[in-house]
């Protein structure tokens, strides 16, 4: 590992002294550019971002090829709760993870880039979370049509 950038272990402990400013700024930036965001409560609108960010800590922390990255169960529940709110789609489902990526992103690397090992555990947490929130979300969708 070169000094020049933050291993996991690193990573995993800027993360956990991040997470409230994470979570200030995403949902600030949420807020701002995806319109069914603006009314919901601040629990409604984290959700099991939290969690996600908790669970991405222990990803880092044991920087393991084999462990399953992330709880896709939480994300799968971001899907099913998005889908339960009025005027949200699936492209602001993915959007939201993409502002999540960019806070990340620029918060984490704002002192030193992650190394390539980090970056692996944070973009595959990143696009996991995507892939299941988002089948989760049209399930849910095609499931209240169907009521």
């Amino acid at each position: 590992m070169s000094d020049a950038t933050q291993s996991p272990s690193e990573a995993a402990a800027r993360l956990t002294q991040l997470i409230p400013e994470i979570l200030r700024q995403w949902e600030s930036i949420v807020r701002s550019e995806i319109s069914p965001a603006r009314d919901e409560d601040r629990p409604q609108l984290l959700d099991s971002l939290p969690q996600f960010l908790m669970r991405l800590v222990e990803d880092l922390e044991a920087n393991d090829p084999q462990r399953d990255p992330i709880d896709v169960v939480k994300a799968r529940e971001h899907g099913e709760q998005r889908a339960r709110l009025d005027g949200y789609t699936l492209q602001q489902v993915i959007r939201e993870y993409h502002l999540l990526r960019r806070v990340l992103s620029d918060l984490l690397e704002s002192q030193r880039p992650l190394s390539r090992d980090a970056d692996r555990i944070v973009q595959g947490a990143i696009d996991l979370a995507v892939q299941k929130a988002s089948a989760q979300f049209v399930e849910s969708l095609a499931q209240r049509r169907e009521e």
